[in-house]
């Protein structure tokens, strides 16, 4: 595997699962929500892609070889989301 896309990676586990990929490869993908996020994994070495679950972000999957998805529905989404998914 060359490139690895974590989903969520600004979460708890996904913070976790970053800086254990970046101590074994050099290429790791973190797809994040926002700009305000972007600080502690660009401090990383991450490669920062903003992406929006609900929305096209087909262009962050581009040249990844493994997705590791993170990601969860956040504190502040409704039960609708939380019991149907996306």
């Amino acid at each position: 595997m060359k490139n690895i896309l974590v989903i969520g990676a600004n979460g708890k586990v996904g913070r976790r699962i970053v800086k254990i990929l970046l101590l074994k490869i050099k290429t790791v993908r973190a797809m994040i929500r926002s700009k305000d996020q972007a600080e502690f994994v660009q401090l990383l070495g991450a490669e920062v892609f903003f992406g929006d679950l609900e929305k096209d972000f087909s262009r962050t999957m581009e040249e990844i070889d493994c997705v590791i998805f993170t990601a969860d529905n956040g504190s502040h989404t409704g039960a609708d989301k939380t019991i149907t998914g996306f």
